[in-house]
């Protein structure tokens, strides 16, 4: 078998060249091992602290006249700048920490428009999963290409939102363990502060992993959100049947059925409606009453024509009848007597009495009285002599 030797000669660049692949395997594959190795590997028997030197640029590698072995020399500002660069191990630390937080303040936003994303679907999304995915989910809990982002732009967003965050975070610990590798092994090249995890890096970690588990104040908002709709929902079929039966003519009605609110008449007439405060029941009531000529449109007074038309309220309140809402009583006759031209209406012993009823079939036996909504039994109230009622109603 034949032997051949082979020679080879370096070329003038080659210690810097090998310097440069040691910095990109540090700065840019993060792997400060194989930053060494670089080193130590091409310079046969070079301890590790001759190759930090050579890395951070302290020593620099001079290629002999013989262009088969390297010298290794203090670098010299004044010879070898331009040439041979030492690592500007602070700057470059400070721009990733810069970029950190630029990054993080962006992915922030985009968050932020997932969130309103989610809001909007209702915290609830529809997609179609293919049979043999599924069945592999089931058997092996791989979820890999079980569901297709790109079916929901939202769920789309979603993907890419978090997916993008998780990769962002990831690469901005890899830099931080490269920041502290360096911190560690070249003292006084980078700062101390520079080892911290930046504050807008800590808060995006924090919002991913709240959309993660559960965002309170997502859920707030759809449930105030489903409310509202449900609360819609209901003011408007409660309108509907208000003007059904409005347009066929208010009447009576059995209290004790439990209306939502009413008006109660002097002489024990109950006319109510269903429905929610957001229905205003008891100005459509007195507006029915107009309607079906229980409360007189108006009569001159004083040379003045009153139009009870405008304010039917005032009419049904100045005239004896009790407003009711739920278990809350509101009598306004005693008060008239404050009011120049007008005199107390004292509640009426038919009034009472359906009220008593009331109050035991529809309230539990507790009704709430007056303004100051004072909690008194039905059994009570049903007791007391229509006059020592007034305390319970004046203002």
């Amino acid at each position: 078998m034949k032997t051949e030797s082979l020679h080879f000669t370096l070329g003038e660049n080659a210690g810097r060249l090998l310097v440069d692949i040691a910095r990109e395997h540090l700065l840019y594959s993060y792997n400060p091992q194989k930053a060494l190795e670089a080193i130590t590997n091409s310079l046969t028997g070079c301890p590790k602290d001759i190759a930090l030197d050579i890395i951070i640029g302290k020593l620099i590698l001079l290629v002999d006249k013989d262009r088969v072995t390297f010298n290794c020399v203090t670098f010299d500002p004044e010879i070898h700048k331009g040439i041979f660069e030492r690592l500007d191990a602070e700057g470059w630390a400070e721009r990733k920490l810069l970029e950190m937080k630029k990054v993080s303040r962006e992915w922030s936003k985009a968050i932020k428009e997932l969130e309103k994303s989610i809001i909007k679907s209702d915290g609830k999304f529809e997609f179609t999963v293919k049979y043999d995915a599924l069945l592999k989910y089931f058997y092996d809990g791989t979820a890999d290409n079980l569901i297709d982002p790109d079916e929901d732009d939202t769920i789309s967003l979603m993907c890419g939102c978090v997916k993008g965050v998780r990769n962002f975070i990831e690469e901005c610990f890899k830099t931080l363990n490269i920041i502290d590798w360096i911190y560690k092994n070249f003292p006084g090249e980078i700062p101390d502060g520079y080892t911290m995890l930046p504050r807008e890096v800590k808060s995006l970690s924090n919002e991913i992993f709240e959309l993660i588990m559960g965002n309170s104040e997502i859920e707030g908002v759809i449930r105030k959100n489903c409310i509202a709709d449900k609360m819609l929902t209901s003011y408007l079929d409660s309108e509907q049947d208000i003007r059904d039966m409005i347009s066929e003519g208010i009447k009576p009605v059995d209290i004790l059925q439990g209306w939502s609110a009413g008006w109660l008449s002097p002489d024990g007439e109950y006319y109510a409606l269903n429905g929610s405060i957001a229905n205003m029941l008891h100005n459509q009531i007195a507006d029915a009453l107009v309607v079906a000529g229980i409360i007189p449109i108006g009569r001159p007074e004083d040379g003045k024509a009153i139009d009870n038309r405008k304010n039917p309220d005032e009419w049904l309140e100045s005239h004896g009848w009790v407003k009711i809402h739920g278990d809350w009583i509101l009598y306004d006759g005693w008060n008239r007597a404050q009011i120049p031209g007008y005199k107390a209406v004292p509640m009426t012993e038919k009034q009472k009495e359906i009220i008593y009823k009331y109050g035991q079939v529809c309230c539990n036996g507790i009704l709430k009285l007056g303004f100051t909504q004072e909690r008194v039994s039905a059994a009570r109230f049903e007791m007391t002599d229509i006059p020592m009622l007034r305390k319970y109603f004046d203002l």
